[in-house]
């Protein structure tokens, strides 16, 4: 199985197209009911294949969820990772060989007493021991490294509604690279599931502390690598003329993170605490899985 939206790369409008992604301030709904406490079921195991990011902004709304329950699809992120493809940067193929080649390894355990209906249905995330090229093909075996995450919510007519939970996503930016691990909050996943594999969108809000404090000191360094390995690249004199302010050829962390773009990119749109400050990005991918064998370390 494998998403139902597919990219198509549009030409870029230049730096300008990274400007516009603050959205309008939004406040949040009040907490959601009480999780449903999942205690039955078989586990069913998959690895997923990979993920299938947005070009642009309407492919970001196509993939999103409302999170905040004001009526628009939030997605932030998703329109921010679109604009650095259409400059250039090769996220798309940097995350297809992470996959490919086993550097990167999601794997998802359902719990359900039926995968085409059942009100009360767990779904966990993993992060996986990378061991050689995946097979895709139902006989791959898996190590863990560690739980990412879980999510709970129904199934009806096979189609997965996980509407409470967390889990932190890697999305390799940069090719041959460390990903980036996105915390995400208030997550939710919607997939179409059966005994053959899954597809679907995750999404989530990753907090303001979190973007501060790792992410973007983790997007500059790696960016900063990315740059060094790959002056030939489209996105290197892009990213030079940008964040070289000082123009002396070279690139440091507190540099690229004090540049009005990088503030202005990473702009928060989603208010979680309903006290008129937006402190948290949105988020939307899509992914797909197939079936995969692992035992989680609680058993």
């Amino acid at each position: 199985m494998r998403p139902s939206i597919r990219t198509a790369r549009t030409a870029s409008p230049g730096l300008l197209v990274l400007l516009p992604l603050a959205l309008a301030p939004a406040c949040t709904d009040p907490d959601p009911p009480t999780p449903p406490d999942v205690t039955t079921g078989a586990y069913h195991g998959f690895v997923q294949r990979g993920w299938t990011l947005p070009h642009n902004a309407t492919e970001a709304r196509a993939l999103g969820f409302d999170l905040d329950g004001d009526g628009d699809i939030d997605n932030q992120v998703g329109s921010l990772v679109g604009s650095l493809i259409n400059l250039g940067l090769e996220i798309d193929d940097a995350s297809a060989d992470a996959f490919a080649s086993g550097a990167s390894v999601a794997l998802h355990r359902v719990r359900a007493d039926d995968l085409a209906n059942d009100g009360t249905v767990e779904w966990r995330t993993y992060e996986g021991v990378p061991a050689g090229a995946p097979r895709f093909d139902g006989t791959d075996r898996f190590d863990v490294g560690a739980e990412t995450g879980a999510l709970t919510g129904m199934i009806h007519d096979g189609r997965a509604e996980l509407t409470w939970g967390a889990t932190t996503i890697s999305l390799p930016f940069f090719p041959g690279q460390s990903p980036l691990r996105l915390p995400l909050v208030r997550a939710q996943l919607t997939a179409d599931i059966d005994a053959a594999g899954c597809a679907g969108t995750i999404a989530g809000l990753i907090p303001r502390a979190e973007l501060e404090g790792m992410i973007l000191p983790n997007l500059a360094v790696e960016m900063i690598i990315h740059i060094a390995r790959h002056p030939e690249s489209e996105f290197t004199p892009i990213a030079m003329q940008v964040f070289d302010t000082n123009d002396d050829g070279q690139l440091t962390v507190a540099e690229v993170l004090a540049t009005p773009l990088m503030r202005g990119l990473v702009s928060p749109d989603i208010d979680t605490d309903d006290d008129g400050v937006r402190d948290a990005m949105s988020f939307a991918a899509a992914f797909d899985c197939v079936p995969a064998t692992f035992t989680p370390p609680e058993g």
